[in-house]
């Protein structure tokens, strides 16, 4: 096989320390970048007494005797080029990488996203996939531009997502698959076969993080059915930033269960319980657990 000089970006997700692990294991990882980590006064007084532990990327690298940096708008095209890196691969990274950068490697960059692109463009996809009722979450590889998610297309690969499931099953899932993925694609990349597919403008959606933006559970609209594989499947994550109707914090455990049956309340409104909560959709209830 032949073998690339790479730059891996990862933010210490368990998706980038995964899809680290396996391409370093077969391709030429020759240093990691990683964000600067904003820390607190606890948290640095932490880290200068040895007591904060270390990004889990970092040490990932350390273990393959591979340096890490901390990237820099400015400085990290320059540490690049001296490198003589051939190719940027990114798992997860806060940062849109610039045209400029993205040219210091030879053979510029490719990126792993947790959806089928052209759908879902930005961060957290994985949310995204549930709010919008999607029946299939996947990986891409695609080629870095100057755009947000929208380069060519190297490699696609869908899975189901089960009624339900935890969003943090389907993340792991993904982030096997697509460590995989990502390294069948640099192989091909490396002899010179990869393929280049443009997205399809006209198929594209782009989302914000859920963090950044205000959304809510929209049970006066879904069905029982909807709210509660959604519910049910984002808890784990997501609990603390559910909204009622009115605006206010609802902060929810697991969907227990749903049934479909006539409850005469309005649509939209919940009710507090012994047991936890109980939402009022158009067609039906759905009970939820403490958080």
């Amino acid at each position: 096989m032949l073998r690339q000089r790479i730059a891996f970006f990862g933010s210490g997700s368990p998706l980038s320390v995964t899809v680290f692990r396996e391409i370093a294991r077969d391709h030429g990882v020759a240093v990691v970048v990683t964000p600067r980590r904003r820390l607190g006064y606890r948290a640095r007084l932490k880290q200068l007494m040895g007591r904060l532990p270390a990004d889990p990327l970092v040490s990932a690298a350390r273990d393959q005797r591979i340096p890490a940096v901390v990237y820099s708008a400015e400085g990290t095209a320059a540490e690049l080029r001296a490198l003589d890196i051939d190719l940027i691969v990114i798992a997860t990274f806060p940062h849109v990488l610039s045209p400029a950068l993205i040219a210091s490697a030879h053979n510029g960059g490719v990126n792993l996203h947790q959806s089928l692109l052209p759908r879902l463009r930005g961060s957290d996809p994985l949310f995204w996939t549930y709010y919008d009722d999607e029946r299939e979450a996947g990986t891409t590889v695609h080629w870095l531009d100057a755009g947000v998610d929208t380069g060519d297309i190297v490699a696609q690969e869908s899975m189901p997502v089960a009624r339900g499931q935890s969003i943090v099953d389907v993340y792991f899932t993904l982030a096997e698959r697509g460590a995989k993925q990502l390294s069948s694609a640099l192989a091909a990349i490396a002899a010179g076969t990869a393929p280049r597919r443009a997205q399809d403008p006209a198929l594209a959606t782009s989302r914000p993080s859920p963090r950044s933006t205000s959304w809510r559970v929209p049970f006066d609209q879904w069905s029982a059915e909807r709210t509660w594989h959604f519910v049910s499947g984002t808890a784990q994550l997501f609990g603390s930033l559910y909204r009622d109707p009115t605006g206010a914090a609802l902060p929810m455990g697991r969907a227990r269960t749903y049934s479909m049956e006539r409850h005469g309340r309005r649509p939209g409104t919940h009710e507090v319980t012994a047991n936890g909560i109980r939402l009022y959709c158009s067609d039906g209830i759905v009970e939820v657990t403490p958080p």
